[in-house]
């Protein structure tokens, strides 16, 4: 009920979570602040949060408000100031791209006027304060910060037994693995799909943004940028492969966000190409991804497509990740994200450097967070407006952080590439950051900025292998990567692990430019078709290449080839025939259970023994789909799902994991 106070009329005090709505009595002047302070404080007592509704409002008085009131105060927009009297918790209402937008639905207020949820933000809420109104019409509730994380910690992984930091070996021989591929002609990283963050990876949102060049560009007369043929055909591809609805090539940025006329959206049809900054160049934008085989294979046709119509990349472009944050409104949250990236950023920088790069791109456009975010702070707002004042181009990039269902934050530091499996590992390793921020009981501490690898150098390591501008060094000494197996070994999905130490021997340091190889110097690519065991000059398809590599590897992760001993055709068929026995091919039968083996997996640093394969051989794919369910397949799993078909008691009900590690997506 409307209240005279002073002129001033108060409404729509709806309880301790609702809104006090103060407006200014019709042709009454704007009163001081000191009377609108004893108003507020007399309204707010329960913790609202009041909206001040006058013409005239400027920041001015608003900010003499504050000093009055000793509150928060500012101006969402002309003719309304909101004071936060809730401690720092903040709502946000309808319309709002961020907390200081529009506060209302209706222009303008009137009495009646009621908060209406741009999202269920009321169920995000810290301290476990309860959800009490209801979700915006159309929008779906959605969990709890404290739901989430209970979740997301049941569906992690028990750490591996084995560890980068006690076996240096195990990290060193993913360097070897990318030489073995790159002598037997293969792509330097797996290229095939494989679950990174086992079933977690189904529950954080990523998101690519993949700048390229192509073409000679132009503007218009009113500086509008031009497109080229090359980005046209690239646009037209999209559309044509059922990747895009239309084959237009929009301005950069235009239409896309929460309020645009094409927001992100989970539709793979909804792939887009913009034009970037300067003439000829061009970015390809993605709907927003999950960890799923579809979504690997449309991002691996992406980069061909680009690749095919010309598109090149450069230090000029930047390859930008966007990986939704189940934060909600719990800045600690928040903060402890930016603390984590904080203390993590030197190894991220060197991961973020492009495999076929000499150094990394620089720094200009993402500067490297200098230091923790302020302690104490109580509002997203207040890291935002840190990072800001802080840093032009933060390497971390928060604004769409907001405390809303959908948040999401970006990652710009890293390198442009066209190369799916380098998008698909990074992508990975952020959404994995992100994860254990939300499960962790504490959190590292802040560090210096310190580029991976400094004080060392790349110049005098011996280079085992290069291809197609690839190249991959020997192993730096232990005692310089203590640190980077140190953290490698905090993220619990081994199959993650795995991949960042490949990416990180096939990078250098960020700073330092990497020497070409001499190709005399190069140890001589595999004579694929003789280890292979077939005619000399027979034809090698890329399938029967990965066969090799997948018994090479497999050779030396079991021992059962001394270090520096020779890959001979006799030794691998001496160990594929112990394996799975004679044949024709035995080094391909060998080669292609190996291969089997790894794709249910998600503990590939466990290689399987003879007995596995002869198992994995023996049953039929029915009893493997089970394996699908689990949010992370063990070696333990696998034989437990064998044996069980192997008795004829087989089924998803008979696996020994499942009581202690199964939770069914939602």
């Amino acid at each position: 009920m409307a209240r005279p106070v002073s002129a001033v009329e108060v409404h729509g005090v709806t309880g301790p979570e609702g809104l006090c709505t103060v407006a200014l009595r019709d042709g009454a002047p704007l009163p001081a602040p000191d009377e609108v302070a004893a108003l507020l404080r007399e309204h707010g007592c329960a913790g609202l949060e009041v909206c001040l509704v006058a013409p005239g409002v400027e920041p001015g008085w608003a900010s003499e408000l504050a000093a009055r009131l000793g509150e928060a105060v500012h101006v969402p927009a002309p003719g309304y100031v909101v004071a936060d009297l809730r401690g720092g918790v903040r709502l946000k209402w309808a319309d709002g791209a961020d907390e200081r937008a529009d506060a209302w639905r209706s222009h303008p207020p009137h009495a009646s006027a009621v908060p209406r949820f741009a999202d269920h933000q009321d169920r995000l809420l810290p301290r476990g304060l309860p959800p009490h109104l209801e979700p915006a019409e159309g929008r779906p509730a959605v969990m709890t910060t404290a739901e989430v994380r209970d979740q997301l910690r049941r569906l992690l992984p028990a750490r591996p037994a084995c560890s980068y930091l006690g076996d240096h070996r195990l990290f060193d021989e993913a360097a070897h693995r990318v030489a073995r591929r790159l002598r037997a002609g293969l792509p330097p990283l797996e290229t095939e799909y494989r679950r990174l963050l086992g079933g977690v990876g189904r529950l954080v949102t990523r998101g690519v943004e993949i700048e390229f060049h192509a073409g000679q560009g132009a503007r218009a007369a009113d500086g509008t940028l031009l497109s080229t043929p090359e980005i046209d055909a690239i646009a037209a591809l999209l559309r044509e492969r059922g990747l895009a609805r239309d084959a237009r090539v929009r301005q950069h940025g235009a239409e896309r966000g929460p309020d645009g006329a094409e927001p992100y959206s989970e539709d793979r049809r909804t792939w887009r190409v913009e034009l970037e900054e300067a003439e000829g160049d061009g970015e390809v934008v993605s709907p927003i991804l999950r960890d799923t085989p579809q979504a690997y294979e449309d991002l691996v046709a992406v980069c061909a497509i680009i690749r095919g119509c010309g598109g090149w990349t450069s230090t000029r472009a930047g390859g930008h990740v966007h990986v939704g944050v189940p934060f909600g409104t719990d800045t600690a949250l928040h903060a402890a994200h930016l603390a984590h990236f904080q203390a993590r950023q030197w190894l991220h920088f060197r991961l973020g450097t492009s495999i076929r790069a000499e150094a990394h791109r620089g720094t200009r456009f993402c500067q490297p967070l200098p230091g923790p975010p302020p302690v104490g702070a109580t509002r997203i707002r207040q890291l935002r407006d840190d990072l800001k004042r802080r840093l032009a181009h933060p390497a971390l990039k928060i604004a769409r952080s907001v405390g809303r269902a959908g948040d999401s934050i970006e990652y710009r530091h890293g390198d442009a590439s066209l190369d799916a499996a380098e998008w698909w590992t990074r992508a990975a390793a952020f959404a994995a950051d992100v994860v254990l921020t939300v499960t962790a009981d504490r959190h590292p501490p802040p560090r210096a900025w310190a580029p991976a690898g400094d004080g060392r150098t790349v110049s005098g390591q011996t280079v085992l292998a290069a291809r197609d501008e690839v190249q991959v060094h020997r192993p730096e000494p232990p005692g310089d990567t203590v640190e980077v197996r140190s953290v490698l070994d905090e993220y619990p999905w081994p199959r993650l692990r795995r991949h960042l130490a490949e990416l990180y021997h096939l990078t250098p340091p960020y700073w330092r430019r990497r020497p070409a190889a001499a190709p005399a110097a190069l140890p001589e690519p595999y004579d694929v078709a003789a280890l292979l065991g077939r005619p000399p000059g027979a034809r090698v398809d890329e399938e029967s290449r990965r066969q090799l590599v997948a018994v090479l590897d497999h050779l030396h992760a079991v021992g059962a080839l001394s270090a520096g001993a020779p890959e001979t055709p006799a030794a691998l068929r001496a160990h594929a025939v112990a394996a799975v026995g004679p044949g024709p091919e035995p080094v391909v039968e060998l080669g292609r259970r190996l291969r089997a083996w790894d794709a249910l997996t998600d503990e590939p640093d466990t290689p399987p023994t003879s007995e596995d394969l002869a198992a994995l051989a023996a049953v039929g794919p029915e009893p493997l789909a089970a394996l699908a369910g689990l949010p992370f397949v063990s070696t333990t799993s696998i034989r437990t799902l064998l044996a069980d078909a192997a008795d004829g008691s087989g089924g998803p009900d008979s696996d020994k994991e499942r009581s202690r590690n199964f939770e069914e997506f939602r």
